[in-house]
């Protein structure tokens, strides 16, 4: 019965999206934020050390090296279904101070760095932490 390879072919897939999306846990969304959090103070520390063009160049050196880090934690947060449970909703707006005032601190120390003889260049080059900024924040 050839006709039937299609339909299984669809039930497999649909069965194995449905269970695709049972297995993302609360928990997940936890370990994201958690991740993007100590990935933001780490990129605010980062930014703090750039004063001239010589530290731009070691904080470069440093971002290039965690740019692969921050992408991971991008598409991590990216892959998770959106909303977020409810639970985990309550979690983030309980926390929503602490991120919000991480951000805040990385918007004030970004805005130094691109006030800074080549930071707008600098700060256009990296990619993936423009994905971090955006990830979690769901």
């Amino acid at each position: 019965m050839k006709s039937d390879g299609p339909w299984r072919s669809a039930l497999l897939a649909s069965g194995l999206a449905l269970i695709a999306a049972g297995c993302v846990r609360e928990q997940d969304y936890f370990d994201v934020a958690k991740d993007k959090q100590a990935a933001m103070a780490e990129l605010i520390e980062i930014l703090e050390t750039i004063k001239d063009e010589t530290t731009m160049k070691q904080a470069k050196t440093t971002l290039q090296a965690n740019a692969e880090r921050y992408a991971d934690i991008s598409r991590r947060a990216q892959a998770l279904p959106n909303p977020p449970p409810a639970k985990v909703q309550d979690q983030f707006r309980q926390n929503a101070m602490l991120m919000e005032a991480t951000i805040r601190r990385l918007s004030i120390e970004t805005r130094r760095v691109a006030q800074l003889p080549g930071g707008a260049d600098f700060l256009g080059q990296f990619e993936s932490t423009r994905g971090l900024l955006s990830a979690v924040q769901k």
